[in-house]
């Protein structure tokens, strides 16, 4: 893994610090950064990622807001080629830098052109990427990386042949960190690239850089990133950061060095992700913030949600409780005053950047009273007082793990075959190449789950039962011979093939097949005849949670009893990795348990070295762990071929 730090190369005290503390293999520079600085930075031993926008309108749209009208591109190419003396290994171009992001470019062409449907979006979304990438032909033989601040982009960039792809993460007008790994891992899988996390040290709520009392909610979110599998993390490092002194060290620089000894010392292996939810290209789902009155895909383009959007909602809050809370712009509750309000963010776009006064919007805070009178206000006495920012910075917790990818409709046979457990989710269109390609992963071994919506009647030689084109109430279901559970949900009728092996594993009050269960080939077809997964009053019906916990029960290879926490795990050349985050304000105490298959029975905690009692028990092992408000706790075991 690489970690990539944002500094002024005249930012020499900075430099020091880093340099001391091997922090990171890459510098990443702006535009007008000169050939000496370059040169020094070489010569220290750091390679150089170039922070410069591609597609020309954003490129001038950027400079013109700073006043650097003159300021050119090639001249920008030019200087680092000579500083490298016209070699190029090493050195890594962001060529597209927040293109979704209302104040860099996109976002403002959408709300000019106003797009009417998804797939207008995502074509001019996609269109806009490759006018930015044309502009590399000119330059050939430079590594290409993207930065993007929506999960929702995260395909498109992977799609265009980026070597990296980086999701901004730990802005509060952005979603939260797992549904970020979903989406981001998803791509780099999918389309063979690498993947990473950008964390972003701007807290809209102050109008300011959130450094000095966020150590706890930067150390979570850098070690759970490790762990989700990053090829690469970036630090926006705004600077200057203070040496390693008691007295002038910072939250967020305590939390840095930290996270830069441990993974010198601990690899984080692969990650063990064996589910994939495969959604459609031109989704443009984002985690739909707790503060909007109506909800709608594709960020600054406003589009009305579509029948299957409310689908995606539910799964995402049920895998990842909380994820809604991460965009949390306003902690503090309303401002009198608000001297710096949100001008490039999901919760305003004000007039400067907007194309017409009817696009300038500034979401109301949720309620009408609030604990300081302006931003500055809330950032000086958070100052003053040393409050832990982590009270004010929501993350989400983990109901399975971070144990999903996201992948697209085009996804291949190859692709989708990496996962035991594919969820076709949202607004998906059953072509028959698509069907084919579900039917070749299922009959290789795969479990594919899918509910009416997407599954069609013409799919009966997959769903092995008849469905009958029309909708039905119902008040209630029953998961085998458990009691039944009330709820009022709309469902398919359908009839099982009596010609097929298939299973009923839920029905109605009155005996109708809710969820049925299909052989095929060397794998299975699992059939939710809820249009979309939907209930009611839940995006995520209480049927479809009671399969998706029974199936995933079964393939989860990390089990967790207690208050709910965020964790992933990783297979390491050496051992099994679990990192577990407790985002909460009060200690948290569960058991863990793990499969016991080539591990030894020792239990680290890796980031403090303490020894963790164990308990085997026939095939597992079990840990009961604590873990202080706000902290992380990382549970290494050696595999039993390996020396200690």
């Amino acid at each position: 893994m690489a970690l990539i730090v944002s500094v002024d190369p005249q930012d020499k005290p900075t430099l020091a610090w880093l340099k001391k503390h091997d922090v990171c293999e890459y510098v990443d520079v702006k535009p007008t950064v000169t050939e000496a600085e370059l040169v020094s930075l070489r010569n220290e031993g750091w390679q150089i990622s170039l922070h410069m926008k591609g597609h020309p309108e954003t490129f001038d749209l950027h400079y013109r807001q700073r006043k650097q009208q003159n300021f050119s591109r090639d001249a920008a190419i030019q200087t680092l080629l000579r500083a490298h003396r016209g070699n190029t290994t090493g050195v890594a171009w962001h060529i597209l830098v927040e293109e979704d992001s209302a104040g860099v470019g996109f976002p403002q062409q959408l709300l000019r052109e106003k797009p009417q449907t998804h797939a207008a979006a995502y074509d001019l979304f996609i269109r806009r990427l490759r006018e930015a990438m044309a502009v590399a032909k000119e330059y050939p033989g430079m590594r290409l990386w993207g930065r993007a601040g929506f999960a929702s982009s995260m395909h498109p960039y992977a799609s265009l042949g980026l070597e990296t792809i980086f999701l901004e993460r730990t802005n509060d007008d952005l979603e939260d960190l797992s549904t970020g790994h979903a989406f981001a891992r998803g791509a780099g899988r999918q389309f063979g690239c690498r993947w990473g996390i950008d964390f972003s040290q701007w807290w809209t709520a102050i109008g300011d850089c959130d450094v000095e009392n966020s150590a706890g909610y930067f150390r979570r979110n850098l070690y759970l990133s490790y762990f989700a599998g990053a090829n690469a993390l970036a630090i926006e490092l705004v600077g200057p950061l203070p040496d390693q002194t008691p007295d002038t060290a910072t939250a967020f620089s305590d939390a840095l060095l930290e996270f830069t000894q441990f993974r010198r010392r601990y690899p984080a292996g692969e990650p063990r992700v064996p589910i994939a939810v495969l959604v459609p290209r031109d989704h443009g789902w984002i985690s739909p913030a707790y503060w909007h009155s109506q909800f709608k895909s594709w960020n600054y383009a406003r589009i009305p949600y579509r029948v299957g959007d409310r689908g995606l909602d539910g799964l995402f809050a049920t895998a990842f409780p909380g994820s809604t809370y991460a965009m949390q712009p306003f902690p503090f509750g309303a401002y009198h005053d608000r001297k710096s309000p949100n001008t490039f963010s999901l919760s305003g776009v004000t007039k400067d950047l907007a194309p017409t006064p009817a696009d300038v919007f500034i979401a109301p805070p949720p309620i009408p009273f609030g604990e300081f009178g302006t931003d500055q206000e809330a950032s000086d006495t958070l100052r003053r007082e040393h409050r832990d920012s982590s009270d004010f910075r929501p993350m989400a917790d983990s109901r399975w793990g971070d144990i999903l990818d996201v992948v697209t409709e085009d996804a291949t046979v190859a692709a989708l075959s990496r996962y035991k457990l594919v969820i076709a989710a949202g607004r998906l269109t059953a072509t028959a190449a698509l069907t084919n390609r579900l039917s070749e992963y299922a009959r290789q071994g795969g479990t594919l789950v899918w509910a009416t919506g997407v599954a069609l009647p013409e799919h009966e030689n997959l769903t092995s039962c008849r469905i009958h084109p029309r909708l039905k109430q119902g008040r209630g279901w029953r998961w085998g011979d458990e009691d039944v559970q009330p709820e009022a949900f709309l469902y398919t009728p359908a009839e099982p093939s009596r010609s097929a092996a298939v299973s009923v594993l839920a029905r109605t009050v009155s005996g109708d097949p809710l969820v049925l269960e299909a052989r095929c080939g060397q794998g299975r077809v699992v059939t939710c005849l809820l249009p979309w997964f939907e209930s009611e009053h839940r995006p995520l019906s209480g049927v479809a949670t009671r399969l998706l916990d029974a199936l995933i029960d079964a393939i989860q290879p990390v089990h967790i009893e207690g208050q709910p926490v965020q964790f992933s795990c990783a297979e390491a050349a050496n051992g099994f990795n679990v990192c577990i985050a407790n985002h909460a304000d009060v200690r948290w105490t569960g058991r863990v348990t793990v499969n016991s298959a080539g591990l030894t029975g020792k239990c680290v905690e890796a980031r403090s070295g303490r020894v963790v009692p164990t308990i085997r028990a026939g095939e597992t092992i079990n840990v009961v762990v604590t873990i202080e408000p706000y902290d992380v706790a990382v549970l290494h075991w050696r595999r039993t071929t390996t020396t200690p």
